[in-house]
């Protein structure tokens, strides 16, 4: 049970390790918001910026990517697991073939990473990034009578049927903790070579103690082309009840990286090479010479000083694509769950890390690791659906 709490646990750490007391705090779940926040002290743990996003429709409006980088201690870099589970869900009377696709941990039932590939009732792809808690006081809404995150995101990728369904089944008695920003790519939406995008191709969810925010943001995709997340929180209530300060969303470093870097998504390599990216030398004036202000952060290559070295950073990228995923050639649009991955540290642009090189010391436990982490990346596909095309005769419309 506790290591299925683990993003939830960080908040649930916070809020017992606070004096109690709210002044001026209302709130409930759904729709409606946090108001009248007092400026609360931070928390006792404040928790690392964990992971970059980004989703990104290709100038030529071909195909839709996606993909996830997720930051953590290198204690946790392995051993990474994909996994996939199949099981027959109803909802609304309807029974459909649910089949999820997510990049885990040991004994977790949930990503809590989080990247999801879901399809069933819906083919949805799903990623996020963690926001903290600043302001102290919202964490006297966190209730026991609540879920905790990864209990409602299963029960939202089981039973949601598009983007908008899936942030209201996912605030269904929300709990406050692992409060996160969530982009839902609606795949059945998404039409290639189409100049213009359905609504509900991208919703973005955000949730903090007493406010959950859910939003159509397919007009920015529309617009930019493209949507980053890097944890700062996008809508302007959720940043007011928080106290993030004004302009911290466009002033972020990785806003302006993912900003520079995104034209030049154009395949599931340029993809690859955006989601690992770490040339901070090469950027001064958004780096400030911190190789953490880049997509998949090196804390480990940092200098001494201001930046002191660690034992964390960006330990694996995800991604995938409409077109990697949706079969239309066969007699049924099938989608593949094609995921393309890779793990540990990005060496790309640094050197590659190997635990017995580390200049962290003492060097901190990483049982079942290699030594070096030279990983390139892989493409996973689901074995199950490789047997489920051989009982249909049909494994080449498919693979």
């Amino acid at each position: 049970c506790f290591m299925n709490m683990d993003g939830d646990l960080e908040d649930l750490s916070n809020k017992f390790d606070q004096a109690a007391g709210v002044t001026g705090v209302t709130g409930v779940t759904g729709a409606t918001g946090v108001t009248g926040v007092g400026n609360g002290k931070a928390p006792a743990l404040v928790r690392p910026q964990h992971c970059s996003s980004l989703v990104k429709w290709s100038a030529d409006h071909s195909d839709l990517f996606f993909g996830h980088a997720t930051w953590d201690i290198y204690s946790n870099a392995a051993p990474r697991i994909f996994k996939t589970y199949t099981l027959p869900v109803t909802s609304k009377g309807v029974t459909a073939q649910h089949r999820v696709t997510f990049s885990s941990t040991g004994p977790w039932l949930s990503s809590v990473d989080d990247f999801y590939v879901v399809s069933g009732h819906a083919d949805l792809g799903i990623t996020e990034t963690s926001n903290t808690v600043l302001n102290a006081n919202l964490y006297a809404l966190v209730q026991p009578k609540s879920l905790l995150c990864w209990l409602r995101v299963i029960a939202a990728n089981r039973l949601a049927t598009d983007g908008k369904s899936w942030g209201h089944l996912f605030a269904k008695y929300h709990s406050g903790t692992y409060t996160n920003q969530w982009q839902i790519i609606d795949l059945n939406l998404f039409t290639p070579g189409a100049t213009l995008l359905t609504s509900g191709v991208l919703t973005v969810v955000e949730e903090i103690p007493g406010l959950v925010h859910v939003g159509d943001q397919t007009k920015y995709l529309q617009t930019h082309g493209y949507w980053p997340s890097y944890n700062v929180p996008y809508y302007n209530d959720v940043r007011a009840a928080n106290g993030n300060f004004n302009g911290s969303w466009s002033s972020a470093p990785r806003n302006k990286l993912f900003k520079l870097l995104q034209g030049s998504v154009t395949s599931i390599s340029t993809m690859q090479q955006v989601m690992r990216w770490n040339n901070y030398r090469t950027t001064p004036t958004i780096s400030g010479g911190n190789p953490c202000n880049a997509i998949a952060c090196r804390a480990d290559v940092r200098s001494t000083g201001t930046h002191p070295q660690s034992d964390f950073g960006a330990i694996d990228a995800k991604l995938s694509s409409y077109a990697s995923l949706m079969d239309e050639t066969s007699k049924k649009k099938k989608n593949t769950l094609t995921v393309f991955a890779e793990m540990g540290p990005s060496h790309d642009d640094q050197p590659m890390f190997c635990w017995s090189s580390s200049p962290v010391h003492p060097v901190p436990p990483h049982h079942l690791h290699p030594d070096c982490f030279g990983f390139g990346f892989e493409t996973l596909v689901p074995t199950v659906l490789k047997a489920a095309a051989q009982e249909e005769g049909g494994e080449d419309e498919l693979f």
